[in-house]
């Protein structure tokens, strides 16, 4: 009776346990024998590495509590979430895999890849200045069309400076001429026929 109770028990705590973790598998994910022990090669996402060697896979990693992430599989502690504030704007809410996703206000663009801050978003004819994070005038003899890119120079090439297309287009013009020709003989010697016969 009393197993039977610790085993409902135990039921019980995993199920809150799973419902609380959501998708996070606990502990690790590669391991390899070594003896009597394992070594971690590399914990489940939303896990940490607790330590390198240990009786079974499943005490080597533990999974990060709730407002905490990892980025790797072999991280030895879980990063803090950040929080979107300012001109910044919250996207996604951070998992235990993830950290929380933020964007930029509207006419600000992200500053770097994790969008950690934001910038003036340069509209066409500028280009963004990484020195001082701000929007300057293309310089003389570029040009920018796009929002938010870098200023390119003009071009001095025309579709025909490519010597394929200008072999391409005389054909085509000695083609053309000749079809035209073909048609004016053509006509001239329709007109000739129909003044003999008058």
């Amino acid at each position: 009776m009393a197993g039977m109770f610790w085993m409902m028990c135990l039921s019980l705590l995993t199920q809150g346990f799973w419902c609380i973790l959501g998708d996070i598998e606990v502990g690790c994910k590669k391991w390899s024998p070594i003896g009597d022990t394992f070594v971690c090669n590399e914990c489940h996402p939303g896990n940490y590495l607790v330590k390198k060697h240990g009786r079974t896979p499943t005490e080597l990693c533990t999974p990060c509590e709730n407002g905490t992430f990892t980025e790797k599989t072999d991280d030895k502690e879980c990063y803090i979430c950040r929080q979107c504030v300012g001109a910044l704007v919250h996207l996604k809410d951070c998992t235990p895999k993830s950290d929380t996703q933020c964007a930029c206000k509207k006419g600000l663009v992200c500053g770097n890849e994790k969008c950690t801050y934001c910038v003036d978003e340069c509209g066409k004819g500028y280009e963004p200045d990484s020195n001082n994070r701000s929007c300057r005038p293309c310089p003389e003899g570029t040009f920018n069309d796009k929002i938010h890119q870098k200023c390119k120079p003009f071009s001095t090439r025309t579709p025909t400076d490519d010597p394929r297309t200008l072999i391409a287009i005389e054909c085509s013009f000695h083609e053309a001429q000749q079809e035209q020709g073909n048609s004016t003989e053509s006509l001239i010697s329709k007109d000739s026929s129909e003044q003999e016969t008058v």
